[in-house]
């Protein structure tokens, strides 16, 4: 790999004429290396990727409900609805730039696919962009590879269909860190134009001029901007080589970075304003808020982190996540290996954002998630292109015993060999991300839009739909006419129901019932589940047989055939049998709740049995804290980790939760309760068709347990796979045939 073109042959477009360029010195040495003119292949591939994400991103775009993020900062967009009105209270938390232009959505149409519609577009640009970026930095084939990741990326894909600033905070990072480099290259030229003032205008202007847009766009790109001034001097060693010391020895490199502080310094003049009123109101703003994070949640939130991994590529048993892990750490070692700079610099902007944003996350309550630090994304999808080509390259060279394509004798089979390869990779990528995808368009968002619809379909002249506060205004998005309830809420129902018509509740998981209100609901009023919200219904009228006649269009309605939510289904069914059963079954619908005993926490019966006592009484913070120290001091306890699992998930804590049922199920493959316990914490977060698959794995482990497949009975009926349901209760009759109510249940299953 002796070929190379120097910085000076790249600007003036002249190459050695003998030597042909090898594949792998498009993602050694891409920088000094010039990349041949798109193909019609190339285009056409692309084409088929740009077609194939604008499809994905397209596709019932409308159709989900604006959630509590979408509408805050569409409601703080809008305002009083005047053109120059002041911004709401979100632009105590966003600069005001993608809050303009959803004012001027909005003037226009307020539905939901056009409110992210902006995002759409944005998010589909940003796949041409970032093949560019990837062709400019490796080759063709990285292009085409990060492009390709990027269209299938279902994180990316989920922030493409909100009506939020990430599609455009997306793009203009990949624009940013494209426009940097190019302006490395540039001032890698022994005699570059920016020596002028105009010429310097000529290769930074766009740079600063996007930096500020994306500045104005969202406040973390500030750690991508701040990123700028360490990343730049490396992107000048990749483009014109030499070694560090360079970097303040040679006066040309000096010069050179003398005119990025420039650019920089012009970026800060610019952004200043914003810089002292909106960041610091902002911050002022954070340090009241009352929703700060508990202080052992820091470590919980640094496990965000990998959510770019483990949100967008899961092939079952975790093997999508190990690949794609490996592939990545393929690309990083050859990049510290070959092309050290820019390695260091695609670390540099994978790790140093995290540590920072979850440190102000932690410290002033604003909940950190890894969308804010979204530039992350592109450059993690860089590397893993690298790596793609380069297990592509190597797999080639094994397989024709030569590296390079343009080889008359070999170069044959080369070529034959990464085609292959490359399709394999694209097969496995596209395998890693449709289970991903088809759960992001089946998983509904907080669904204001349902409850809207039952309030404006079936609210009438003596009906009465009321909610707190904080769910009012939310909802007053998509049913104006609700009333906030701020006070005692059992009397301001009993006066509604006074009018002898229909009354709807609506409540959100922040702003719950005490528990006497809760109790006397119950008895009162159906509830009708929908994702992340509650809407509880009650008849009044004088000939109605009980409290729950008419509730069946209410729950039709909540019911979403492209978004299901299992909740809404099994509290209709449970309706729909105590409503059959007549006026003497009310109560059993909505029994109301006694007080939960006191329940005594024994400290002297070993750690063990503390641990599950307060499990058992819902003191879930302490049961996890307990069960975490026999964990550490008992690290293959199996009683332990199943316990620790529990809390976890009782906490809300799911992922890791699955995971550690995982490590339970490997080290213990055919202990039958690590499956089970694993399925009900999915069946608990809306994965149906994910706990199904474990309730199936227990069956199958369950040897004559009674126990086990009577569990594994009311699980499979839970789920209407009532076949499956008669085997289990079967084999609890053949092993336990005195087992109180199967009987009964077998029956009724049977008919």
């Amino acid at each position: 790999m002796t070929d190379t073109v120097s910085a000076t042959d790249l600007q003036s477009g002249e190459t050695q004429s003998a030597p042909a360029i090898r594949s792998f010195a498009r993602i050694t040495r891409g920088a000094t290396v010039r990349q041949p003119r798109p193909g019609k292949w190339e285009l056409l591939a692309l084409a088929a990727i740009v077609l194939v994400g604008a499809a994905l991103r397209i596709y019932l775009l409308g159709d989900k409900s604006l959630w509590l993020d979408e509408l805050n900062l569409l409601r703080s967009s809008y305002a009083s609805g005047k053109w120059l009105a002041p911004f709401g209270l979100s632009i105590l938390d966003h600069p005001p730039g993608y809050m303009i232009i959803l004012r001027i959505m909005m003037h226009v149409d307020q539905s939901e696919w056009w409110l992210r519609l902006p995002a759409m577009i944005t998010s589909v640009i940003a796949l041409p962009v970032m093949w560019g970026l990837a062709r400019t930095l490796f080759g063709p084939l990285a292009g085409i590879f990060a492009a390709f990741i990027l269209a299938l990326s279902p994180m990316h894909l989920r922030y493409a269909q909100e009506a939020h600033s990430y599609g455009l905070y997306g793009l203009l990072s990949i624009v940013v860190i494209w426009l940097l480099y190019r302006a490395a290259r540039a001032e890698a030229v022994p005699e570059p134009a920016g020596r002028t003032v105009r010429g310097w205008l000529g290769i930074w202007l766009p740079f600063i001029l996007t930096s500020i847009v994306l500045m104005y766009v969202h406040y973390y790109s500030l750690f991508l901007i701040a990123l700028c001034v360490l990343l730049f001097p490396l992107f000048l060693l990749d483009s014109g080589g030499g070694r560090l010391s360079s970097l303040w020895r040679d006066r040309s490199r000096r010069v050179a970075i003398g005119r990025m502080v420039a650019a920089m310094a012009a970026i800060g003049v610019l952004y200043l304003p914003q810089l002292l009123i909106g960041v610091g109101n902002s911050l002022d703003y954070a340090k009241n808020l009352d929703e700060s994070l508990p202080q052992h949640s820091l470590l919980d939130s640094a496990l965000w982190a990998a959510r770019p991994i483990t949100e967008n590529w899961d092939l079952g048993y975790r093997f999508g996540v190990i690949a794609v892990i490996a592939v990545t750490l393929a690309g990083l070692a050859w990049l510290l290996w070959r092309r050290a700079p820019l390695g260091v610099s695609m670390i540099m902007v994978l790790v140093l954002p995290v540590p920072p944003s979850i440190f102000m996350a932690f410290r002033t309550g604003i909940a950190y998630n890894v969308r804010r630090i979204i530039f992350t994304l592109p450059v993690l999808i860089l590397v893993m292109a690298v790596g793609m080509v380069v297990i592509v390259e190597l797999l080639s060279w094994l397989a024709s015993g030569t590296s390079n394509d343009d080889d008359p004798v070999r170069g044959v089979g080369h070529r034959r060999v990464a085609m292959i390869t490359s399709a394999a990779m694209l097969l496995l990528f596209t395998f890693a991300a449709v289970a991903p995808i088809q759960g992001y368009y089946a998983r509904p968002k907080q669904d204001w839009k349902t409850v809207g619809e039952i309030l404006n379909t079936l609210v009438d002249t003596n009906d009465v739909a009321v909610a707190r506060p904080k769910a009012a205004k939310n909802l007053s998005w998509y049913y104006p006419a609700i009333q906030p309830v701020d006070g005692e809420l059992e009397s301001a129902l009993e006066l509604a129901c006074g009018l002898k018509g229909q009354t709807y509740l609506v409540v959100m998981p922040n702003e719950p019932l005490t528990a006497s209100e809760q109790r006397w609901i119950d008895s009162h009023f159906v509830e009708i589940p929908v994702k992340d919200l509650v809407v509880y219904y009650r008849t009044c009228e004088e000939d109605s047989p009980w409290y729950g006649a008419g509730a069946e269009p209410a729950f039709d309605i909540a019911w979403n055939p492209h978004t299901p939510f299992p909740p809404t289904r099994r509290a209709y069914e449970a309706y729909a049998q105590v409503g059959s059963q007549g006026d003497g079954a009310v109560q059993v619908l909505q029994p109301t709740p006694t007080p939960a005993p006191t329940v005594v926490i024994p400290t002297d019966q070993g750690p063990w049995v503390e641990a599950a006592a307060l499990l058992r009484a819902g003191r879930n913070d302490e049961a996890l804290a307990k069960y975490q120290e026999l964990v550490d001091t008992h690290p293959n306890h199996r009683g332990s980790m199943m316990g620790l699992a529990q809390a976890l998930g009782a906490v809300g804590r799911t992922d890791e939760a699955v995971a550690l049922f995982d490590q339970v199920s490997e080290q213990w493959p055919d202990f039958v309760w690590s499956y089970v316990r694993r399925a009900e914490l999915l069946e608990s977060v809306g994965k149906e068709q994910e706990a199904l698959k474990d309730f199936r794995a227990a069956a199958a482990l369950a040897n004559e347990d009674a126990d086990v497949s009577f569990v594994l009975g009311h699980a499979f009926m839970r789920l209407g796979e009532n076949r499956e349901a008669i085997e289990q209760f079967e084999a609890v009759l053949a092993i336990d045939p005195d087992r109180e109510g199967v009987s009964a249940v077998l029956e009724k299953l049977r008919q």
